[in-house]
This record gives C-alpha cells, sequence and structure tokens, in this order.
C-alpha cells in the first residue's frame, strides 16, 4: 500500500496540540498515512493564503476568517467543527492608560488583512458602539511584530489568544486592556477543495483516527503539566483555559452558527453579499 501524506496547518497555540502529540506518537502510521504538520505563526489570513497555493491540504482555521474567505470565493471550504466553544481574545495596549472612551482614534496591530486579529477589531469596536475602517490597521504579520509595533507606538491596540499572550500580561510588557469572546465556535478544520475532492476517504480515514485518540487524550492527568512545558504558560492558566474549551469530537456542522457568523461580517460591510450557508461547507455523505 502506498503512503498517504496529508500537510496541515494550524496556529502554534495549545488549541492544537492534540493534533501536535498525535503526530509526534505516530498514530496514522498503522493506516499508511503520514500527517505534515506547518506552524503559522501569522494565523488563519497566512494559512488560507497557503491553502490558495496549494501549499498545504487541510487548516485549523479560525471560524470568521474561513467564512470570510469562503464567501470571497476562495477555492476551499469547511470539513467538520474543530473547536465548538468560543475563543477569548485578549484585546493588548503597551500602556496602562488608554481609555475605552477613545477607541476610535487607536490603532489596530494585526496579522494580515482577513486574519482573526483583523476581523475581531471590527467585532470588538462594533461591540463597543464604534465604527472603524482598514485604515486604522496596522499589519504586523505576527505577535513578534504587534509586540514590537505597540512598543513603538506605531499601533495602540492587539488582538490575539487571552492565554497565549498572558505571559506578555504578567510580565508587564503588555498591558490587558479589554477582552472579547468569538460569538460563535472559534475553529474550524478547513481542506483545500480540488484535495477534498481527489481525497476524501482520506480525510474521514484521519478524522475517525483522531476523534477517538481526542476523547482519550484529553483525560490525561499530566496534559495541564504538559500543555504548560510546551507553550510556556502557567498551570493555573492552562487549567482555566481547559476548562473554558470544548473540543468537536465527530462530524459536526452548526448551520445556525455559520449563519450568525455570516450575519455579522455582512452588517460590520466585511462581507458584501452574504453567502448561501450550505455553500460554505462539505458534505461526507455527497
Amino acid at each position: 500500500m502506498n503512503l498517504r501524506t496529508l500537510r496541515i496547518g494550524g496556529v502554534p497555540e495549545h488549541f492544537n496540540y492534540p493534533w501536535i502529540k498525535a503526530i509526534e506518537n505516530d498514530l496514522f502510521s498503522t493506516q499508511n498515512i503520514q500527517l505534515v504538520w506547518s506552524n503559522f505563526p501569522g494565523g488563519t489570513g497566512a494559512m488560507a493564503q497557503a491553502l490558495k497555493n496549494d501549499e498545504i491540504d487541510l487548516a485549523l482555521l479560525l471560524t470568521e476568517g474561513a467564512v470570510k474567505e469562503i464567501a470571497n470565493g476562495a477555492p476551499f471550504k469547511i470539513v467538520t467543527t474543530y473547536v465548538e466553544t468560543p475563543l477569548i481574545w485578549g484585546v493588548h495596549s503597551a500602556s496602562a492608560n488608554l481609555k475605552k472612551a477613545d477607541i476610535s482614534t487607536y490603532r489596530f496591530a494585526i496579522s494580515r488583512f482577513g486574519s482573526g486579529s483583523h476581523l475581531m477589531a471590527y467585532v470588538y469596536s462594533n461591540d463597543k458602539k464604534i465604527k472603524i475602517s482598514d485604515g486604522k490597521m496596522v499589519v504586523v504579520g505576527d505577535i513578534t511584530g504587534a509586540r514590537q509595533a505597540l512598543s513603538n507606538e506605531e499601533a495602540e491596540l492587539f488582538l490575539w489568544e487571552k492565554f497565549m499572550t498572558k505571559p506578555l500580561v504578567d510580565s508587564g510588557e503588555f498591558h490587558l486592556f479589554d477582552e472579547i469572546p468569538t460569538p460563535w465556535p472559534c475553529f474550524m478544520l478547513v481542506s483545500n477543495s480540488n484535495y477534498y475532492q481527489e481525497n476524501k476517504s482520506l480525510i474521514k480515514n484521519v478524522l475517525d483516527i483522531f476523534y477517538p485518540y481526542l476523547a482519550e487524550f484529553l483525560n490525561i492527568k499530566t496534559l495541564i503539566n504538559e500543555i504548560s512545558e510546551y507553550y510556556k504558560l502557567k498551570e493555573e492558566d492552562v487549567k482555566v483555559w481547559l476548562s473554558k474549551t470544548k473540543w468537536a469530537l465527530d462530524y459536526k456542522i452548526d448551520q445556525v452558527e455559520l449563519e450568525k457568523v455570516s450575519d455579522t461580517l455582512y452588517k460590520l460591510d466585511i462581507l458584501k453579499i452574504k453567502p448561501d450557508i450550505e455553500g460554505l461547507f462539505f458534505k461526507f455523505d455527497s
């Protein structure tokens, strides 16, 4: 039997630790499957571009980024939900003296246009009843670029996952200006369309192996310690994050939640036309 290779990408964050360990444990080799993992510090925008360039086959994208890209004609679709719970975005600043009343005057550091840090800046501003534009966005590439931008006063605010940035808050480099959870499940597994059509059974094979493994993995007694050491986070922070996080353990697409994402992006003028919701995802039985 020929070795079947599947290239998958994700952000180098705690949400994706189950995939990292599954690959390290050579979980898929019994089915002659080789999973090749790539980290994308630039986030969803960078992964979306990699999918378009056929550099990866699957990606774990933020839901809002996936919907925005697919609605705008990107050559990929959602396969299934990866994480069912919201992502808690920390809104960070370099100064503790910024005022919420002045948000309309602040510039947002973003990894790139179309990224979660970009889209959630709009969601956050809308939540605060403030209208912003892309003119307020400063592209920084990743969290390293954001640290430089905030330190050099090239931008005032930066949205990133709260727990991954907490060490920077604890050290005093960042100030937690505010926080906002996504109003929907935070991560989706997305596939390049051409790859999916030719390898649907392979993707299903991988998920059929991964889901039972994930269910057992989440009950490992040393999990908090492992994640703490791997991502340099405090154990008490990992414990809180795990208590707020629920991974999907089977094939799941919630069309109501996708509708919510679509409606929000449309109202914020990020989408010019609302997409057909069923056109956002693949159907394994089709």
